[in-house]
């Protein structure tokens, strides 16, 4: 019985390592399965790895795209060769000269008045006027107006010899006007109905006090120039009857519209 019982505990004995060492293999070709597993996962993490690198080398072609945008400014390079032809066509009108404004001898002037008789006095009638705003210091200024009252055409042109007269006698007082060369000459053309104008500055005679010898005037005797007729014009005034005053001067006449 002894015996029997000895090879009952040493075929157990035998079975209980049987058992663990089949117990040992299924846990050994788990561990080859997870070792299996992470090759598969190294290889993917460094794929993954790979393609962000790739997105990233992708992203830098759209830098290359913008780099081409240089057409259009290639092309605006282009459309600034017309612009320099455009600029340049308003400088060419540049040179080109104004017409000039015609000037004071308009109107009634014309050079074929070279060829008319004179307008004398006998052609003409006149006034003598205060200027509107010809006050000075000292002085006043008149216009003497001619118009042409015959049927013809005639020439007036120059300065018109003017002095004081009073007494009711139409005797000369002081000295005559000097010309005032100021205004240019011009050669009117002065038709019938037609007028020109001369300027006359009057010195004030109560300016030279007791040397003045002053004497009331009771107009002007004009002569239209180169003319030996002469026209009188009334005007209220006082004159200088020392001969070394001079009060009047006279400015060349002008052709009034």
């Amino acid at each position: 019985m002894t015996s029997t019982r000895s090879t009952s505990a040493v075929v157990l004995g035998i079975t209980a390592v049987a058992l663990t060492l089949s117990a040992c293999a299924p846990n050994s070709s788990t561990g080859t399965a997870a070792s299996s597993g992470s090759a598969p996962a190294t290889s993917a993490s460094a794929s993954t790895a790979a393609t962000p690198t790739g997105s990233a080398t992708d992203s830098s072609a759209p830098a290359t795209d913008s780099t081409t945008s240089a057409g259009p400014s290639g092309s605006a390079s282009s459309s600034s060769a017309p612009s320099a032809p455009i600029s340049s066509a308003p400088s060419s009108k540049a040179p080109a000269s104004k017409p000039k404004t015609p000037g004071p001898t308009a109107g009634p002037s014309s050079p074929a008045a070279e060829g008319l008789p004179l307008c004398t006095a006998a052609r003409l009638s006149g006034t003598a006027a205060a200027l509107p705003g010809g006050a000075a210091a000292g002085s006043v200024y008149a216009g003497l107006t001619v118009r042409n009252t015959s049927g013809d055409a005639c020439r007036l042109a120059g300065y018109p010899g003017v002095s004081f007269v009073g007494g009711g006698t139409g005797e000369q007082i002081g000295v005559p006007a000097q010309r005032d060369t100021t205004q240019a000459t011009v050669t009117i053309t002065l038709n019938p109905g037609q007028s020109a104008r001369a300027r006359l500055q009057i010195t004030r005679a109560e300016n030279y006090g007791g040397v003045c010898n002053l004497k009331p005037a009771d107009g002007f005797r004009v002569y239209p120039p180169s003319a030996t007729d002469a026209l009188f014009l009334p005007y209220t005034a006082n004159g200088c009857g020392n001969p070394k005053i001079v009060l009047l001067h006279v400015g060349a006449f002008q052709p009034l519209s």
